[in-house]
């Protein structure tokens, strides 16, 4: 690998809301930073993007202020961790941004010069609301004083739920998603596209959950070749053209029993988290160019969510063309297109889970009683 190459690190983690975000659990949170960059401790990489689906409950996601203070604290966590694991090396923040409890920070190493950052968010909930919706960064960048790159970089959190109008669904916010970004980034399509989180795709019809060994190469090529969502979706639409993914030979992500290895076989277990890229020639072969690509061991301190967290460690080439801003710090735009009905939504959502969490509606119920008392006995 040359000089001229980028080292890019993309993990995906669905933390189903209980992300040790409080400042007071640095020691808890730097233990789970850790594990995330495990696989690619022995090398500085040029990038680290982090994508976090469900970081937070759904209410504190409808008020930004609360997601953005999370993300300052994941990037302060991040950080130190890179910096003890590569004392030599410094680290700064390219672009952060939310939508919903949906998180993406992309991290550079210190070498990387930050020409322009355009970001875009995409709302696809019920009602237009931020309850599923993708996260788009188009970054710019310059290494070394010469080598140059464009890189767009899509966290999303597709519909859930297994059956035919949720795999229609699925479609539709990803190209919602994509047709977005089309508009906001113009020509980022010629260059480095990685789209990418808990796209919620399942297996479907397999019949033999409780005597499968979900690691055995064999089965999860039977699974992945005749059972998969995603499979059958890329090869049937148009929706998925020219993306392509390294190959999986890790046991499916979705859906453990908290605070366990096993599986919830409620659900059939599938590979919810994805990375998928969009090479600018269509060409690449992958696997090739990747260096990993897998899920992160299910320790004790990962098993607070039903999810793994998948990574891909990759490394890209430079292109003949690139666009170049400027060689000075460029604008860092973000656009979040007017929604009326959207915003009201997330106001109510936001709203009421935040009267739940302080437990009000007890006191509204009680409140109600007394006066029904009130009524009737007095």
């Amino acid at each position: 690998m040359t000089d001229s190459n980028w080292k890019v690190s993309i993990t995906t983690f669905n933390c189903e809301k209980e992300f040790p975000v409080d400042p007071s659990l640095e020691n808890v949170r730097s233990l789970i930073i850790k594990r995330l960059l495990f696989k690619h401790r022995h090398e500085v990489k040029d990038i680290y993007v982090f994508g976090f689906q469900e970081l937070a409950p759904i209410w504190e996601g409808s008020f930004p202020s609360i997601m953005n203070s999370y993300t300052d604290t994941l990037y302060q966590s991040i950080a130190s961790v890179l910096q003890t694991l590569f004392p030599a090396d410094e680290f700064k923040l390219i672009g952060s941004e939310t939508v919903g409890a949906i998180a993406m920070l992309v991290i550079g190493h210190a070498s990387v010069t930050v020409n322009e950052v355009l970001k875009n968010k995409v709302r696809c909930g019920m009602l237009d609301s931020s309850l599923k919706g993708g996260i788009g960064m188009c970054c710019t960048l310059q290494k070394n004083g010469g080598v140059n790159g464009t890189f767009t970089f899509i966290c999303s959190h597709l519909t859930a739920n297994e059956g035919e109008k949720n795999i229609i669904r699925r479609r539709e916010d990803f190209q919602s998603i994509m047709d977005s970004c089309d508009t906001q980034f113009g020509d980022y399509k010629d260059y480095h596209v990685f789209f990418f989180g808990d796209l919620n795709y399942r297996v479907k019809g397999w019949n033999h959950l409780n005597n499968t060994d979900y690691s055995n190469e064999e089965t999860i090529n039977e699974l992945l070749g005749n059972y998969e969502e995603f499979y059958h979706s890329k090869q049937s639409y148009d929706t998925y053209k020219n993306f392509i993914e390294a190959r999986i030979n890790f046991p499916p992500t979705y859906k453990y029993l908290r605070g366990s290895y096993k599986y919830n076989t409620k659900r059939i277990p599938s590979w919810c988290d994805r990375i998928l890229y969009r090479a600018p020639n269509f060409k690449e072969d992958i696997d090739k160019l990747t260096e990993v690509y897998t899920s992160v061991d299910r320790i004790p301190e990962l098993q607070f969510t039903d999810h793994q967290p998948v990574m891909l460690v990759i490394n890209l080439p430079q292109l003949s063309e690139t666009r170049l801003i400027s060689l000075e710090q460029g604008p860092i735009v973000s656009n979040l297109q007017p929604n009326t009905l959207g915003d009201a939504v997330d106001i109510i959502i936001g709203y009421a889970g935040w009267l739940q969490h302080l437990k009000v509606h007890y006191l509204l119920v009680g409140l109600f009683l007394l006066y029904l008392l009130y009524i009737f006995f007095i």
